[in-house]
């Protein structure tokens, strides 16, 4: 059946959960002269082989699966709130090395990254976001000023990783122009990338499928390992946009006033400051820090939580997102000043074991420091990175939840394309997010995302 929210629901005064998802490009070697191809590792008889059933790449268990200009492609379901699709994203490097030793073919290591320099060159891979919201609102200033504001400032989402130093985000220097989009050209062009979009209707009928919901496809960000970091992430982005879907009850015109004047120049000042005390202009006038507008949204999301029962993984998310800024506050990774960070997010503990075995001359032009760096990426066989997150564990997310995630879709139309998947199998002749069509010519609509069951 059919629980689907209204937009009037979003809206509300009891918000349902949001649909979340995340889109993840990896890495792997092949191995020189071998023949082989990326996706020789992910053919549906190596999906098989680990006990999925699979049609053009759409998994029983609601994950999706591709090769993507040379990289491995996992795509989550769509998860049922931030927690989810923390457990979610955790959980799809489990399914990727999963069905790659179900291959059997030889590489030399799969990584997990969103950006890698070696001397002066630069490689990335896509990483991305995605939260459903109300269509009415896309074209709402608020994303502009306030979501933009947001992800320039949420250093803490980052990886960390080398350049000429060390920075927090590996993907900052490919943004560029206006912060948000609403058309899909500017995706892949280096140094003037959005930092999120918004695809319009006719360019997602085949992932939203509905034309009352939007997309907001969240393009700056690293991928991480931290399952906290993947939480926080999802999570504080979800109230973000629940501010601005509710700007009538908080101090929206404070959160306006304080976004960045350029969004871009700030974010790459703010990447390179590991002192998290740099200062950037805002609209009103004001100087302020990274960590300090951060502070007000999670006050404001705070006020907004006592005026509107917001879903519970949110409201928990919260408390987190203040004792992250304060640590940071705290912080200076190059004082060695971390904190509580080490056991939250990515990049504390990257930096803390390079700078252990490079005090000097942590840089990209350093091959024995890039070659560190790429162990922590690496999650196949497991890294430095995979290994200290298991070993650290997370207050939000259990050890076991990736695991047992990949045989139990969510709750909406993931389940039952899953089933739908699994029972007509060769029968289907294309299957995309919102629908699939059997061979016999049957169409099976899937664009309500919460349904489990075909609606009348």
């Amino acid at each position: 059946m059919s629980n689907t929210p209204t937009t009037e629901d979003y809206l509300g005064e009891i918000p349902p959960d949001r649909i979340i998802g995340s889109e993840c490009e990896y890495n792997i070697q092949v191995v020189e002269g071998s023949g082989l191809s990326q996706y020789d590792y992910i053919k549906p008889e190596a999906i098989a082989a680990a006990g999925y059933a699979s049609i053009h790449g759409f998994l029983d268990n609601g994950f999706h699966m591709y090769v993507d200009v040379g990289h491995l492609e996992i795509d989550t379901p769509e998860c049922l709130g931030p927690r989810q699709a923390a457990i979610a994203d955790c959980a799809g490097i489990l399914l990727l090395g999963g069905i790659v030793e179900a291959s059997t073919h030889p590489h030399a290591g799969v990584h997990r990254h969103t950006g890698t320099v070696i001397g002066d060159s630069e490689m990335t891979s896509g990483y991305h976001e995605n939260y459903m919201f109300p269509r009415d609102l896309a074209r709402s200033s608020l994303l502009d000023t306030v979501m933009a504001s947001h992800l320039t400032s949420r250093m803490w989402a980052g990886d960390g990783g080398l350049k000429h130093g060390f920075e927090l985000s590996q993907k900052v220097d490919g943004i560029g122009g206006p912060a948000i989009t609403r058309r899909v050209e500017r995706r892949t062009e280096h140094g003037y990338k959005p930092m999120a979009m918004i695809p319009p209707a006719s360019d997602d009928s085949d992932t939203i499928g509905d034309s009352q919901w939007a997309r907001l496809e969240v393009r700056f960000g690293d991928a991480g390992l931290s399952p906290t970091a993947r939480y926080l992430c999802f999570a504080a982005t979800s109230l973000v946009l629940r501010l601005i879907e509710h700007p009538d009850l908080v101090d929206i015109e404070e959160l306006r006033g304080l976004s960045f004047t350029t969004p871009a120049l700030t974010a790459k000042a703010f990447s390179k400051d590991l002192s998290f005390r740099e200062l950037a202009q805002t609209d009103n006038g004001s100087l302020i820090t990274a960590v300090n507008y951060q502070e007000v949204l999670a006050q404001a999301a705070m006020d907004l939580a006592d005026k509107i029962d917001l879903p519970e993984d949110e409201v928990a998310a919260i408390k987190l997102w203040l004792t992250v800024c304060d640590e940071l506050k705290k912080s200076d990774l190059e004082n060695g000043e971390y904190g509580s960070l080490i056991r939250l997010l990515d990049f504390a503990p990257r930096h803390h074991y390079l700078t252990r075995h490079f005090p000097t001359g942590l840089s990209s032009r350093n091959n024995d420091a890039v070659k560190r760096n790429l162990l922590w990426d690496r999650v196949l066989p497991s890294g430095v990175g995979t290994a200290y997150w298991a070993a650290t564990g997370s207050e939000y997310i259990g050890n076991d939840e990736p695991e047992a995630f990949l045989h139990q879709p969510p709750a909406n139309r993931a389940q039952r394309r899953g089933e739908l998947i699994e029972r007509l199998q060769n029968r289907i002749r294309w299957v995309n997010w919102s629908g699939l069509e059997t061979s016999q010519g049957q169409v099976i609509d899937l664009r309500d995302p919460y349904a489990t069951e075909e609606q009348e």
